[in-house]
């Protein structure tokens, strides 16, 4: 079942990310409220980033980048992020999602949520076994350009990171942090 999911709406895709560790791609054009008999037709495309995935449930939070065109991953098992491409995998070529080998990005250690501040081109990513939040610059760490992607990716300590969010006007990205605090970045 789905943990996540996350619209791109350059593509019309919906993207889930889905406990049993794979990614799902569904054509918003033809599954939708109005049309909810194109959900039954339809198979999602599926992308399986690792063949043997193993017992363990890794498959956590998504975020979209539209104009990098890259969907981020976290994938806790593997302290990683993983990017897929929507130019190659998306609601028109839901067949090549099941080809893709989407590259990865290293995190912290159990990467729990993930987001995108698209006015900096920020991604941060909630670490929760090393109280840390990876601050990953996602225009030279994306599906088409992975040459920025450095491992491993710089960090700021937050006590529990938990759930985040961004605030594109003030640059803020806040993260839950333990049970009654919150930081700011």
């Amino acid at each position: 079942g789905p943990s996540d999911a996350e619209v791109d709406e350059a593509n019309e895709t919906l993207y889930t990310a889905n406990f049993d560790n794979t990614i799902s791609a569904f054509d918003l054009s033809r599954c939708n409220a109005a049309d909810l008999a194109g959900c039954a037709r339809d198979k999602p495309g599926i992308v399986t980033p690792w063949p043997d995935p193993g017992f363990q449930e890794t498959d956590l939070y998504a975020a979209v980048d539209q104009p990098l065109h890259s969907v981020y991953v976290s994938y806790e098992r593997d302290a990683a992020l993983v990017v897929v491409d929507t130019n190659v995998c998306n609601g028109t070529h839901l067949a090549s999602c099941s080809r893709l080998r989407p590259p990865s990005i290293h995190t912290g250690a159990n990467p729990e949520g993930v987001i995108l501040d698209p006015t900096t081109q920020t991604l941060y990513s909630a670490n929760e076994v090393d109280d840390t939040i990876s601050v990953i610059n996602a225009s030279t760490c994306s599906a088409a350009d992975t040459r920025g992607c450095r491992h491993p990716a710089p960090s700021v300590s937050i006590r529990q990171p938990g759930a985040l969010a961004t605030d594109d006007g003030v640059h803020t990205a806040y993260v839950t942090s333990g049970t009654d605090e919150l930081a700011m970045i």
